[in-house]
């Protein structure tokens, strides 16, 4: 009885916990007009060739494993954190659904606001005051990394990005 009991609390825990996220995405307020479509490709996205560039020139100089502390608290080095998300404890990446993936509202400038937050802008990636430095990412580019999200995110175990210093 006590093994079907812990079961359960396991269960209901479970059912909770990812109900609360699916809440929290909810929060996030999202004109997806401005999202390019993935792909339309049977051809599996190389990671180290064709995503780990971007998050190289793009993303990782603000979000390290190797930096005192990374922006948000949220770090790209390896894939289980760059999936994992960061201060708002929401997954960046949703695998296989790039649709409902933070990271892609975020890298589209998609973002009208976040909860009562109606600072979209304070939400796009690379930060809008960053850009001269940082280049927003091309449509092609959202769509190659939507593209790699929807097919599971593949990412070499042995592969982790830090900053350059």
């Amino acid at each position: 009885m006590k093994k079907i009991t812990n079961i359960m609390l396991l269960t209901i825990s479970m059912v909770i916990l990812s109900s609360s996220s699916l809440l929290a995405l909810d929060e996030y307020k999202v004109d997806k007009s401005k999202i390019p479509a993935p792909l339309k490709t049977d051809k599996k996205i190389d990671f180290v060739k064709e995503i780990k560039p971007i998050f190289e020139k793009a993303c990782i100089n603000c979000h390290a494993d190797n930096m005192r502390r990374p922006k948000g608290k949220y770090s790209m080095s390896t894939r289980e954190k760059t999936i994992k998300g960061g201060r708002s404890e929401l997954k960046a990446i949703i695998l296989k659904k790039s649709d409902k993936s933070p990271l892609v509202y975020m890298i589209s400038d998609a973002i009208t606001a976040y909860g009562d937050d109606d600072a979209g802008e304070d939400y796009w990636m690379p930060l809008v005051s960053k850009r001269e430095k940082y280049k927003k990412l091309t449509q092609k580019q959202v769509s190659l990394i939507r593209t790699w999200i929807d097919q599971g995110a593949v990412w070499p175990k042995d592969v982790k990005i830090l900053k350059k210093d």
